[in-house]
């Protein structure tokens, strides 16, 4: 028997990649998406102006993959695409319809000499909530509550790396200039619209500083002009059709490279993960998330991390105040972060309770990554740049001459160096006493528990915390992961399990998630949060001792800030400055 893939390759009406079939029952369902006639005509596809009927773009639409309630925008899309004026399965439905209703097809009537990832697809949504400025189609005329689709003609995306600004006009003046050469270096200026896609944490960067949209736009095109006697045709390239209409007859006419600041679009896109209190918090999670997502390309391996979000159920009204305030920060700073209301937390968990609940806030970007994978991969590295370990070594005591440090001693031996960095985690206490410090680091224990698979719950679940309680709970590959919240009755820099703690980790779990009463747990563990008196990190150098730095108290987040954290610290050692203001972790708050 033949195989149905292969024959619709051989009749031509793929992109490339398997197709779903599009059989009446499915052309059906796809057809319940719009109220439309099936027979009504929603365009003729140029350059050979096949006829788009309702019937024919939801046959497209089914081979791309689309859900029914993906066909609206599929028809909004080919009405876009087909007027004179002018999510990943409804770019590729388009395709599909050019392929099959108009017969652009490589090397007959489609003749571009390179293709690009466009000619699959290129649909993105923009992230409003992570923006402060007005979403693109509100600034093109439409309503803020309406849906609606921009279809933007225009050459393989473009990317520009930025990892050490820190300004909004530096930040700018690096998008500007990287564009540069977009098109042809000499390509000045183009010849229509240029779409910026700024991720949320340069959107925070630059909005922070009170940017508008516009301020971007009039930056970046006062960034990057051209004297026209360097953009005349030579040995490095000619590529400057209007340069005479612009510059006329003067060498030192300033050429910009966009036409004007109109034909500048910026929207802003992309996702984040933060929910804290403070600035410099919320900007070591914005460095955090960038670097986890980039985590693979930069480390060279993978680190499990998955945004499945964070829910936090709302107990009081002391609680709505203070997570309405922290929600305020977090998305003036780029943060899709929001509060809703308890029957919406249940639509995103359901089963959950929430008939004692005032609020809710959800995190939609939140999520988590593998610890184990994280460490181990910055260890490679930094033994790959000449760090050596000495594992199984502990510090026994630092030597100073007077108030200044020399040396520290190990069972392996005395090791000669004039600093320190206390970044010990649980055990920054007892390494504070070597110098004299009594740090206000104070590790208690936590218990986590983890289920058999458990398939009554629909995977995978956000991390729901229960405020009131202290409880909470995600999914862990097929089974809840969960904790009561509890906090140790006293200090302790060595944790077991203590099984007496499920009891009451249960009751808070069946009280919050009822169906969790038929779970059964199968192993559990127990560990250290080195806590402070205001939850709340300290960065400092130690006072009155020369060689002593102080990262610790991380409360239990430190795994998710630890790139920005070493980032800081990094900066600090080696040019005497941070290029975040870290002073609310000063150790003289307490």
């Amino acid at each position: 028997m033949t195989d149905e893939m292969e024959i619709f390759f051989e009749r031509g009406v793929t992109d490339g990649l398997p197709v779903v079939p599009p059989t009446r029952e499915r052309v059906e369902r796809m057809l319940a998406g719009t109220t439309r006639p099936r027979e009504a005509l929603v365009a003729e596809v140029p350059p050979s102006f096949g006829r788009a009927t309702v019937e024919k773009l939801a046959i497209n639409a089914v081979m791309a993959g689309c859900r029914p309630d993906y066909f609206p925008v599929v028809l909004a899309v080919v009405e876009a695409a087909c007027d004179p004026a002018f999510n990943a399965t409804i770019g590729r439905a388009l395709r599909l319809v050019m392929i099959n209703l108009d017969g652009t097809k490589a090397g007959e009537i489609s003749m571009s000499t390179l293709g690009h990832p466009g000619r699959y697809t290129y649909c993105i949504g923009e992230h409003e909530e992570a923006s402060s400025w007005e979403p693109l189609h509100v600034e093109r005329g439409s309503r803020p509550e309406q849906s609606t689709v921009t279809l933007f003609p225009g050459e393989g995306p473009f990317i520009v790396n930025d990892h050490s600004s820190r300004e909004a006009s530096q930040l700018v003046a690096s998008l500007g200039w990287s564009a540069a050469g977009v098109w042809n270096h000499k390509s000045f200026p183009l010849y229509g619209h240029t779409l910026w896609v700024i991720g949320p944490e340069h959107a925070a960067t630059i909005g922070s500083e009170g940017w508008s949209k516009h301020d971007v736009k009039r930056r970046l095109f006062e960034t990057v002009p051209r004297p026209a006697r360097e953009l005349v045709p030579g040995p490095d390239g000619a590529e400057s059709g209007r340069l005479k209409d612009l510059a006329g007859s003067d060498p030192d006419a300033l050429i910009p490279k966009f036409p004007s600041v109109e034909e500048i679009m910026v929207i802003v896109a992309g996702g984040i993960r933060v929910q804290f209190a403070t600035r410099v918090e919320i900007e070591f999670s914005l460095r955090g998330i960038a670097f986890f997502k980039r985590f693979e390309d930069e480390m060279g391996v993978p680190c499990d991390f998955r945004q499945e979000g964070y829910l936090f159920i709302l107990a009081s009204e002391k609680d709505v105040a203070r997570f309405t305030a922290n929600v305020a920060l977090q998305r003036s700073m780029g943060a899709d972060v929001r509060m809703i209301a308890p029957d919406d937390a249940k639509q995103i968990v359901p089963g959950l309770r929430v008939d004692d609940a005032v609020g809710a806030v959800w995190g939609p970007m939140d999520g988590y990554a593998s610890p184990n994978d994280v460490v181990q991969a910055y260890a490679a590295r930094a033994r790959a740049g000449g760090a050596r370990f000495f594992e199984e070594t502990p510090v026994r005591g630092i030597e100073l001459d007077g108030r200044r440090v020399v040396a520290v001693q190990t069972p392996a031996g005395r090791i000669e160096t004039p600093l320190v960095i206390n970044a010990a985690g649980p055990q920054a206490p007892l390494v504070g006493r070597m110098v004299g410090l009594d740090l206000p680091v104070d590790p208690r224990r936590r218990h986590i528990f983890v289920t058999d698979s458990f398939p009554e719950i629909k995977h995978p679940i956000p991390l729901v915390t229960d405020l009131g309680s202290g409880f909470y709970c995600r999914s862990e590959q097929g089974a809840i992961l969960m904790s009561p919240g509890d906090i140790g009755a006293q200090t302790e820099y060595t944790a077991s399990v203590d099984w007496s703690v499920l009891q009451q980790t249960v009751e808070k779990a069946i009280r919050r998630l009822p169906v969790l009463e038929h779970a059964k747990v199968r192993h559990a563990w127990a560990g250290l949060r080195p806590l402070t008196p205001d939850g709340r990190g300290i960065l400092d150098w130690a006072p009155g001792i020369e060689g002593v730095y102080l990262a610790v108290g991380f409360c239990g987040h430190g795994f998710q800030h630890s790139f920005a954290v070493g980032e800081m610290v990094a900066e600090l050692l080696t040019t005497g400055k941070t290029s975040l203001d870290v002073s609310d972790l000063r150790l003289s708050r307490f």
